[in-house]
């Protein structure tokens, strides 16, 4: 329950972040919720092991697709439909060979469920490069009529990386003059023309034989980007991620991440070179602490698990001054929700209790590909406990009827209403499409 016209309480949980100023809800964007790992090993070291694992930690960002791509003397490459676990095994896993990977957990925004739609990406020509993103490019279909369909040029898929990819390979290609490689300079200028010709929220990790890794965030850094390094007795190792818990199971010490409008290039003699590329504000998205990442991880060096408990906090403390009455308990839906609900409960000194059963063999509902899918997952991955809940159903409902009588909404949300406003980098289905929780029924509230 929510009182009316009162601030959300993520304005209280980010008042003390250097970042989050009112201009954070004023902003629009689209992104998505997909998984990368670049890594840039050693000579003479195979890095797909790690990609895998870093993959699997990242699972829950997007279980419709995953792709591994290397390098030795050509790209090895592995791609499917389906969780992590399903694609890789014991048969391909050994020909993904080479120092220099690329992996991939897929969520469809642009394009649809199809297997060419998987990343990590690759070219051949006019040189060689392997590219993988989270986020959702918006100005795709401006793009494809721009520099495909009036070219003659096609694409192999309609994901909308590919878009990022030949940007930012025509403009190194432009660059080149025979035999000299890329230098860091020409990877930043092509990561600028990047920024001049793709709007939306981008993350990227891309690998370029016989020259290194680049990784890069979007001009408002509004999807994260971790680096990471790490010294064993083969060498130095480098690695970027979409999540620091990515990091974390290689055994990867957490370095920075990327400011917005920043691009990081690894050479191969090893000397890292960050550079800032655009003075747009810094505007990263506030979903990603809310539901999209894990609780162990850390974006922009917050900690995930403890801004969701300020969400709790800051929660209970509005509930108060609302003056709704003191609920029977606070119970959390969905599952990222629990440290919120926790931090509640304890707040206002009342029980937490988990309501509601979860069948963890079903996916995060939010990353289904359709609204049919959703619904019916939903009533599948949480069935309500009768003995906590149906007992305190008529009291709870009175409860509910007093609240209403105040003018409170139907359920404590700190989320809902900033994500309504269009918080930079949600996709989020048309506000007037929203159903309210008194108009749904039983099985799908």
């Amino acid at each position: 329950m929510l009182a009316p016209n009162a601030p959300a309480p993520y304005d209280l949980a980010f008042a003390a972040l250097p970042w989050f100023t009112a201009q954070t809800r004023a902003a629009k964007g689209n992104t998505s919720m997909c998984g990368f790992i670049g890594i840039f090993g050693p000579d003479g070291t195979d890095v797909a092991g790690e990609v895998y694992e870093g993959l699997l930690a990242v699972q829950h960002r997007g279980q419709d697709a995953a792709g591994i791509i290397t390098f030795t003397d050509s790209f090895h490459v592995k791609k499917g439909l389906g969780l992590v676990l399903e694609i890789f095994n014991e048969n391909n896993m050994p020909r993904l060979r080479g120092n220099l990977g690329v992996g991939h957990v897929r969520y469809p925004t642009v394009g649809g469920g199809r297997k060419d739609d998987a990343q990590p990406f690759h070219l051949t020509f006019p040189i060689g490069i392997a590219m993988a993103h989270n986020g959702n490019v918006t100005n795709y279909a401006e793009l494809l009529e721009k520099h495909f369909k009036r070219s003659g040029t096609r694409l192999n898929s309609s994901c909308d990386v590919e878009v990022i990819l030949f940007a930012f390979a025509n403009a190194l290609q432009a660059r080149l003059v025979p035999p000299h490689r890329p230098t860091a300079e020409d990877v930043f200028a092509a990561v600028q023309h990047v920024y001049s010709e793709v709007k939306g929220a981008y993350s990227v990790v891309a690998t370029i034989p016989d020259v290194g890794m680049v990784a890069f965030r979007d001009p408002y850094g509004i999807k994260p980007c971790v680096f990471g390094q790490k010294t064993t007795a083969e060498g130095r190792w480098y690695a970027c991620a979409s999540e620091s818990v990515v990091l974390d199971v290689n055994g990867y010490e957490r370095s920075f991440d990327l400011d917005a409008g920043e691009a990081v290039f690894v050479g191969m003699d090893r000397k890292l070179v960050r550079k800032k590329l655009s003075d747009k504000p810094h505007r990263p998205c506030v979903f990603e602490l809310v539901y999209f990442a894990r609780p162990d991880s850390f974006l922009d060096d917050v900690s995930v698990y403890k801004t969701r408990g300020r969400f709790g906090e800051a929660l209970a403390q509005q509930w108060i001054a609302s003056g709704a009455p003191m609920p029977d308990s606070v119970i959390p839906i969905p599952d990222s929700s629990r440290d919120a609900a926790l931090a509640m409960a304890m707040e206002l000194g009342v029980p937490y209790r988990e309501g509601l059963v979860k069948n963890r063999y079903i996916g995060r509902t939010f990353i289904m590909p359709s609204h049919k899918v959703r619904r019916t997952s939903i009533r599948a991955q949480a069935e309500p406990d009768p003995a906590r809940v149906r007992r305190q159903g008529r009291a709870a409902r009175r409860r509910f009827d007093r609240a209403r009588e105040h003018g409170a909404q139907d359920r404590a949300d700190g989320a809902r209403r900033g994500c309504q406003e269009g918080l930079p980098g949600v996709v989020l289905a048309a506000v007037d499409r929203a159903v309210p929780v008194r108009d749904r029924h039983a099985d799908e509230a």
